[in-house]
C-alpha cells in the first residue's frame, strides 16, 4: 500500500524547497537546458525495467519541462554490451553495485560534479564511499534490497524456509533462479558455508556439483519473468529481488518473502553518469531531484525497495513503521553479502561454470 501520493509528494517538495533553503532545482534544470541548439533538451536514461517508476519520471518532466527518454535492458549482459558500444546515446545508466565495479575499471563513467548535487547530504552514510565507487565519484546509490526466497505460505508448510529446506528436502520442490552466474552460484556457496565472493576453484566446483545434483528441480528465468513463475505455481520457491516478491505479495497475500538463514546477497542500484553524456548537468539535476526526501520516499514505495536516503527514511517513519523485510535488523544484516568485483579471470570462470550448468536446467520463456 502506498503511503504517499504523487500530488502530495510534489506539494511537499515545493514546501521543502521554499521553507528549508533547499536548492532551486528549477534554476539547475534551466541552466542545463540553456543551449540555443537544444531549447527542449532530452535526458536519456538506460535502466533495468523495474528500477525507476514512470510516475517519478513524469513528475520530473512536468515540473521542469524536460523530456526523459527511458530505455531499458533485458539482462546485465545485454546492458553491458549496449553501454560499451553506444555511450553517446545515454546520459545516465542504472546499474547494480556489482556492475559499477566492472565498468568503473573500464573507464566508462565520467565524474559527478557534486556541487550540482547538494542533496548528496541526504545519502545514508552506510552508502557513502562504497568499495565499488570510492567517494561516490561516478554514481549515486538510490535504492537497495536483498535477494531472497519467495514462496506460498501454505505450500511451503513453514514460516521461514532456508536453503537447507530446498537442498535437503525429502520431496522435490522446484526453485526459480535468475539467469545470473554470480547470484545463483552465491546461493549454493552460502548453503555450503562459503563466501559468495570466493575465487577458490574447489569451493566453486562444490557449488556447481550441488546445483547439478538438483538440476531437475531448477528453472532459470530471464529478468522480470521470475514473479510469473511463482504466481503461476510453476515453482514452489523463487530466488529473486525483494522488491519483485513484495510487489507480487501486494496482489497475493498468501505469498511471503524470507532472507535465508544461511545468508544472501544484497544489491544496490546506482544512477551513474556515463562518459560522453550529452546532458551532464541535466543528469546531475535529476540525481539531485531523486535525492529530495519525498521524491525518494515515493519512488521506493513504488518499487518496493529500500531507501538509501536518510531524510526520506525519516519521512517514512513519520507515517509508517518501516517493513522489517526491507530494513533488516542488525543480526540479519550481518548475513547480507555484497557481491564484489572478483576480477575478470574469476568472473569469466563463474560465467563458464554457469553456462555449462544451464544446459541441465529448465529455462523459463521470456515475457
Amino acid at each position: 500500500m502506498k503511503w504517499i501520493g504523487p500530488t502530495f509528494c510534489l506539494l511537499l517538495l515545493a514546501l521543502l524547497s521554499a521553507c528549508s533553503g533547499a536548492p532551486d532545482l528549477s534554476s539547475m534544470v534551466m541552466e542545463a537546458a540553456a543551449t540555443p541548439a537544444k531549447p527542449n533538451p532530452t535526458l536519456n536514461i538506460f535502466s533495468q525495467d523495474d528500477a525507476l517508476d514512470r510516475a517519478t519520471l513524469n513528475n520530473f518532466e512536468s515540473q521542469f519541462g524536460i523530456k526523459v527518454n527511458y530505455a531499458t535492458f533485458a539482462s546485465d549482459a545485454s546492458g553491458l554490451a549496449d553501454i560499451r558500444t553506444g555511450l553517446a546515446n545515454y546520459d545516465l545508466v542504472v546499474l547494480s553495485d556489482t556492475l559499477v565495479g566492472t565498468l568503473r575499471s573500464n573507464g566508462l563513467f565520467t565524474p559527478l560534479n557534486q556541487e550540482n548535487i547538494p542533496n548528496f547530504k541526504n545519502l545514508d552514510p552506510a552508502f557513502a564511499n562504497p568499495l565499488y565507487d570510492p567517494g561516490n565519484r561516478y554514481c549515486l546509490p538510490y535504492q537497495w534490497g536483498t535477494m531472497g526466497l519467495g514462496y506460498h505460505r501454505q505450500e511451503a508448510g513453514q514460516d521461514s524456509p532456508t536453503w537447507a529446506d530446498f537442498f535437503e528436502a525429502n520431496t522435490s520442490p522446484r526453485l526459480g533462479m535468475p539467469d545470473d552466474s554470480r547470484l545463483s552460484l552465491a546461493a549454493a556457496l552460502l548453503y555450503l558455508g562459503y563466501s559468495p565472493n570466493t575465487t577458490n576453484g574447489l569451493e566453486i566446483a562444490q557449488a556447481r556439483q550441488l546445483l547439478e545434483n538438483h538440476a531437475g528441480q531448477i528453472v532459470i528465468y530471464p529478468p522480470a519473468t521470475g514473479p510469473a513463475l511463482l504466481a503461476g505455481g510453476q515453482v514452489e520457491f523463487l530466488f529473486a529481488r525483494s522488491g519483485a516478491i513484495l510487489a507480487l505479495r501486494d496482489r497475493d497475500p498468501t505469498l511471503e518473502y524470507v532472507i535465508p538463514a544461511e545468508g544472501t546477497p544484497m544489491w544496490v542500484d546506482n544512477l551513474c553518469l556515463l562518459r560522453g553524456a550529452d546532458q551532464p548537468k541535466l543528469a546531475e539535476a535529476f540525481i539531485n531531484y531523486i535525492l529530495e526526501a519525498p521524491v525518494s520516499a515515493a519512488l521506493t514505495q513504488a518499487t518496493h525497495n529500500s531507501l538509501t536516503n536518510s531524510a526520506a527514511l525519516t519521512l517514512l517513519k513519520e507515517t509508517h513503521r518501516p517493513d522489517p523485510i526491507l530494513y533488516p535488523d542488525t543480526d540479519m544484516r550481518q548475513r547480507l553479502f555484497s557481491l564484489v568485483n572478483i576480477g575478470p579471470a574469476s568472473a569469466q570462470y563463474y560465467d563458464q561454470i554457469w553456462a555449462e550448468l544451464t544446459h541441465s536446467f529448465e529455462r523459463a520463456e521470456s515475457n
